[in-house]
């Protein structure tokens, strides 16, 4: 409500959701989530837990609408190649979103162009960036 946390128990949430990749099967290690402004859940995950020997760097997409007590990822980004080898249970411990508004007005520098952040410069790329760590 703003000044606590209150357990949601509406549209099939009472005993929570399960979460899955976008194939439906696996046991994504969720270790953070943040949302965007268009209401879709991203989870960070830094291996399939069915697979527990192996990292899987990913950020999931899920759309938590429905009354459905499971959730099949609608988008899965695989960061692993992208970032330096990390033992299974190690990676993507934090998520969050930040839209391009804040960015711009507080001239982000990015680091890949070597000047201040432009949405432009990435087509497509949505309303904002996620950060993870």
């Amino acid at each position: 409500n703003g000044n606590y946390f209150q357990k949601y128990s509406g549209s099939g949430w009472s005993a929570g959701k399960t979460i899955y990749y976008p194939d439906g099967t696996g046991s994504p290690d969720s270790e953070d989530l943040t949302f965007d402004d268009a209401g879709y859940v991203y989870v960070s995950s830094e291996r399939n837990n069915a697979k527990s020997t192996k990292s899987r760097l990913s950020i999931l997409r899920y759309n938590i609408g429905g009354t459905s007590t499971k959730l099949t990822a609608t988008t899965e980004w695989d960061l692993t190649s992208d970032l330096p080898n990390v033992d299974p249970n190690l990676g993507l411990e934090a998520i969050t979103w930040i839209p391009d508004s804040f960015l711009t007005s507080h001239n982000f520098f990015d680091a890949h162009l070597k000047k201040v952040y432009d949405p432009s410069d990435y087509p497509q790329h949505g309303n904002g960036l996620f950060f993870v760590g």
